[in-house]
């Protein structure tokens, strides 16, 4: 269920160091779980109905929890890659001569 949530895919292809490092973060991924999960195993039920979660949905709950969390980390991501990238020079509006934004000047109508 957890696997979904961690972005690195890693196929034969890949070199023994991307796949080191996918097994890392994936080790890693399920001790942060771990942990997680035994803090609030070890509340008491009053304590976890103050925080919002019932003993009984805990699994869910932390799933839950990590789903939110990748997925405001890959908006930052993107916020950071579009952060990162050049942008390009723009060059000033050229402004515009007088004449050109004039109005023409009004006729009269004899009567």
């Amino acid at each position: 269920m957890f696997k979904t949530l961690i972005s690195a895919t890693v196929s034969k292809n890949t070199p023994v160091i991307g796949r080191v490092r996918a097994a890392y973060d994936e080790w890693r991924f399920s001790r942060d779980i771990t942990a997680i999960m035994s803090a609030l195993d070890r509340l008491s039920n009053h304590q976890l109905h103050l925080v919002g979660i019932r003993r009984d949905d805990l699994f869910e709950t932390v799933a839950e929890m990590m789903r939110r969390a990748e997925a405001q980390r890959v908006v930052g991501r993107e916020v950071t890659n579009m952060l990162d990238r050049p942008t390009t020079a723009t060059q000033p509006a050229k402004e515009a001569k007088p004449s050109e934004t004039a109005r023409p000047a009004a006729t009269s109508v004899a009567a």
